[in-house]
Order: structure tokens, then C-alpha cells, then sequence
């Protein structure tokens, strides 16, 4: 028997094997029904005059017709994104 079926074989028996009942459902999770019923959009847009690029970090406007908020992100290396 060759590798590429015997590990073809060993997949299938693997996920034939989960039992679906070990694990939760999102209805089951709090979290989770909590998070998927968020489905308004908040109107944020990024302002693109407020775009500035130094070294490692981005900052930005983000606003939308209430609230104007910042928004700076750090690269994890420096000069890197």
C-alpha cells in the first residue's frame, strides 16, 4: 500500500472518529451567541487625510457621525508591518 493512501486512510478513520456531541454548538456558548448577534454595521470609516506612517506604527482618525476615535497600530518588528 503506498504512504499517500495509508495517509488518505488514517484522515478519513480520524475524522470519522469525532464525536460531534463532545463539543458545543454555538447555541450551547455564550460567548458565542453573544458575538454573532452583533450585525449592525457602526458606520466607522477610516478618515484618509489622518493616515501617518512612522517607523513601525500607523495612526488614523476613525470616525463616523457621532464619535471620532484614534487608531494606532505597532508592527511587532520594528519597520516591518
Amino acid at each position: 500500500m503506498s504512504w499517500l493512501r495509508l495517509a488518505s486512510l488514517v484522515l478519513v478513520a480520524g475524522s470519522l472518529a469525532v464525536k460531534r456531541q463532545d463539543f458545543k454548538t454555538c447555541e450551547q456558548s455564550s460567548f458565542c451567541k453573544r458575538h454573532r448577534a452583533i450585525s449592525e454595521n457602526t458606520g466607522y470609516e477610516v478618515d484618509p487625510h489622518s493616515l501617518k506612517h512612522a517607523g513601525s506604527r500607523l495612526d488614523a482618525t476613525l470616525q463616523n457621525a457621532e464619535n471620532k476615535l484614534s487608531l494606532r497600530i505597532y508592527g511587532l518588528k520594528v519597520r516591518q508591518f
